[in-house]
């Protein structure tokens, strides 16, 4: 999540970061963040089980108050306050709270 973050804010040169689309939101999103990404079908493995593919889900399940934040910092703070609500920490298979089904594509 801290990489994606980095990408996202622009912290990486951009010829060398995955692309990601962004869904159009609205500024204050009923669920979810401001900086939801797109997730696309995938009609093979190879590219189902990418670092781009696995980490939407999660990064979309993440609140506004933890994506909006300026410095990497302060963004692994919050994330931790979020996350340690989660069943997450302690069983890595468990689903997040929001959301209904990891494999769910947008």
């Amino acid at each position: 999540m801290i990489e994606l973050f980095k990408i996202i804010k622009g912290m990486y040169y951009p010829t060398c970061v995955p692309h990601f689309d962004f869904t159009e939101l609205s500024e204050t999103p009923l669920k979810g963040n401001r900086y939801q990404l797109t997730q696309h079908h995938c009609h093979y493995n190879l590219r189902k089980y990418t670092y781009t593919n696995h980490v939407i889900p999660v990064w979309s399940s993440l609140s506004d108050y933890v994506v909006s934040v300026e410095t990497v910092n302060i963004f692994k703070r919050r994330l931790d306050k979020f996350w340690s609500d989660q069943d997450v920490l302690c069983n890595y298979k468990a689903d997040l709270l929001e959301i209904v089904n990891r494999s769910t594509i947008v």
